[in-house]
């Protein structure tokens, strides 16, 4: 179990991805796109939403959740 937590802890203190934001757009012939870019010229946009993903557990939560699977290992 341990191996496990040293494994995950490098990939938690790689930081945040960067905020990031959707655009659904309409076309002047009425094609509704949806992309990660702001709508061109031309398009009128019908929303912007945040895509920025959930952020993982903690390093806490991680020791937690690895002690419970080490103590229902030894039961």
């Amino acid at each position: 179990m341990r191996a496990v937590i040293f494994l995950v802890l490098p990939l938690l203190a790689a930081g945040p991805a960067a905020a990031e934001s959707l655009y659904k757009c309409t076309d002047a012939k009425g094609a509704v796109s949806i992309q990660s870019e702001p709508c061109p010229a031309g398009s009128t946009q019908a929303w912007k939403r945040d895509a920025t993903p959930e952020a993982g557990p903690s390093v806490e939560e991680l020791a937690a959740r690895a002690a419970l699977a080490d103590a229902e290992a030894r039961r």
